[in-house]
């Protein structure tokens, strides 16, 4: 099936990089795709969580949760499916920015830990001191909300502005992520009830 839509997925990747590659969106995007390998912003995020005692069990549920994406798409997925990247494919989408990885494609990983991360910070409590306004507090949670589903789309977006992965491995590992960030989420909310209770 995905030998179908690749010529298509490469279509797409040669229109974002004829579209928007330049000197300092490489820069730009260098800095995100580093900061999302193997999920590394978002450990940082977690273990920041699990070093205060009033989010330490929020902490481990985000760090397991990231390990659970990380096995379900970096070790079976991607090595069940075995897709090429998409240089391997189209020797004209390489780029000298970033190496190849040596791992396949199929799902990106940069996004399926990054929306796995975001999905699960919706759980997490969010408790603000100031403003005393209710409009601004509310606003302001609202931000903290949508903050890192657009720091993990942009960190998604890096791996096709720098065609290393195609659409289709992005968007799968999207779905993949979210899946297991509410999962995880949702897990973890279950578990801190349960302790509460007890």
């Amino acid at each position: 099936m995905l030998e179908s839509i690749t010529p298509w997925d490469a279509i797409v990747l040669h229109a974002i990089h004829d579209a928007f590659a330049n000197p300092t969106l490489d820069a730009i995007m260098a800095f995100f795709t580093h900061i999302g390998s193997a999920g590394a912003v978002w450990a940082a995020i977690a273990l920041v969580l699990a070093a205060r005692k009033s989010t330490r069990i929020w902490g481990i549920g985000m760090l397991v949760t990231l390990a659970a994406v990380g096995v379900l798409g970096e070790i079976a997925l991607k090595h069940l499916i075995m897709r090429p990247r998409p240089p391997l494919f189209d020797p004209a989408l390489a780029t000298s920015v970033v190496r190849i990885p040596a791992s396949p494609s199929f799902p990106s990983m940069h996004a399926g830990s990054s929306f796995a991360g975001a999905a699960f910070l919706t759980f997490v409590p969010i408790g603000l001191d100031a403003p005393n306004d209710a409009k601004v507090r509310a606003s302001v949670r609202a931000a903290l909300r949508v903050a890192p589903f657009v720091l993990a789309a942009v960190i998604a977006f890096s791996r096709l502005y720098f065609t290393v992965h195609f659409p289709t491995d992005v968007a799968a590992g999207i779905v993949l992520g979210v899946a297991v960030g509410l999962a995880g989420g949702f897990a973890t909310r279950t578990v801190l009830e349960r302790r509460e209770a007890s």
